[in-house]
This record gives C-alpha cells, structure tokens and sequence, in this order.
C-alpha cells in the first residue's frame, strides 16, 4: 500500500474488520469490509478499479482451497 500511495495511487483496503484499521483511513485511502473468498463481494468492491493486490492469509487454511477461490473470485459464478 506505501508503494501505491508513494506513487500517486488512491488505495482502497478491503479489510474483514475495518474497525481494526481506522488509522489507515485518510484522504487517498478508503478502508472497506469485505471477504476475498466471497465473489460477489469481489466484484461489487472492485467495480472502477484499475488493479487488485491481494496479501490474504488465513493460517490453517488449505492453500488448494483457499488461495484459488481468492485469486479466481470474479470468475466464479454460481
């Protein structure tokens, strides 16, 4: 995120609790909830965005489940 903003970007942080990261929030930062496994959630927060950095984790979860559904999230249709 200091790379994007040192650059001239506007941020927008999807965060599970933003409650927890209120000091990140300021004039070129917005600071959502949303659930990256969650795709329609993916796509509602990402509409008129250029690009999307992930940095998930979820320690226990197993990587062939969790990591394509975040990374793939758009592209899963039910």
């Amino acid at each position: 995120m200091g790379e994007a903003l040192h650059r001239g970007h506007h941020v927008t942080a999807v965060v599970r609790n933003p409650a927890k990261y209120q000091d990140l929030e300021g004039a070129e930062v917005r600071v959502l909830a949303g659930d990256v496994t969650d795709s329609d959630a993916v796509a509602r927060l990402t509409v008129g965005h250029d690009a999307a950095i992930t940095a998930a984790y979820a320690p226990g979860a197993q990587p062939d489940v969790f990591f394509p559904a975040a990374a793939h999230g758009r592209r899963r249709r039910h």
